[in-house]
């Protein structure tokens, strides 16, 4: 288990298959916890992906899910936060 997510007070006790970015496919183990963005708190799988190598000074990814969950999207354009209002939806 990497230094970083050691003592963070999460339970890593599950498994499931994901894809490297080299189409290789590997084992990641996952537990529940609070992801916080700025000001906005929610609950969400938190990944170990032992194997991904990320650039010089990240060490964690946040994925699209979470931060949909959070108010949050990524403009394609800037490559930037936006935060966005949420919709409910009746059917």
């Amino acid at each position: 288990m990497p230094r970083y997510v050691e003592g963070i007070g999460i339970e890593f006790k599950y498994e499931r298959i994901r894809r490297l970015p080299n189409g290789r496919i590997i084992k990641v183990r996952f537990g529940g916890g609070e992801i916080v963005l700025e000001d906005t708190v929610t609950y969400g799988d938190i990944e170990v992906w032992e194997e991904l190598k990320l650039p010089e000074g990240v060490e964690a990814l946040l994925g699209v899910t979470a931060l949909e969950k959070l108010g949050y999207r990524v403009n394609p354009r800037t490559g930037k936060l936006e935060k966005v209002e949420f919709y409910l939806l009746t059917i």
